[in-house]
């Protein structure tokens, strides 16, 4: 079983994919803002199976993800798309979520 961790942090910075795991094995993908920071973009992030994701200011502009469980806490950042399979738990914070599809039975809190 593969558990990734990310913890990310400083300011002004990008980076265009990143792929963890694959979407039928059993990894869970944890990816946590340590601090607010400025300027942090992930165009794409494939957590693959399973993830904890909880975030402060980075924005993605596509987090994509197989049929495991996800928890999502979202922060002032900006997403154009949540495309996730499995059983999903979804906060928003003040950034825009363009468009959500979740696959499996989703609870989602927008404040």
């Amino acid at each position: 079983m593969l558990q990734a961790k990310f913890a990310l942090s400083g300011s002004n910075w990008t980076i265009k994919s990143l792929e963890v795991g694959s979407k039928n094995d059993n990894n869970v993908t944890t990816l946590i803002d340590k601090t607010a920071g400025g300027g942090r973009t992930i165009g794409v992030l494939d957590v693959g199976h399973a993830s904890n994701i909880t975030l402060k200011s980075t924005t993605i502009s596509g987090i994509i993800g197989g049929t495991g469980n996800h928890t999502l806490v979202l922060g002032s950042g900006s997403h154009d798309l949540i495309k996730l399979a499995g059983d999903t738990s979804l906060t928003g914070g003040s950034g825009f979520i363009d468009a959500i599809r979740i696959g499996g039975s989703a609870q989602i809190e927008i404040n």
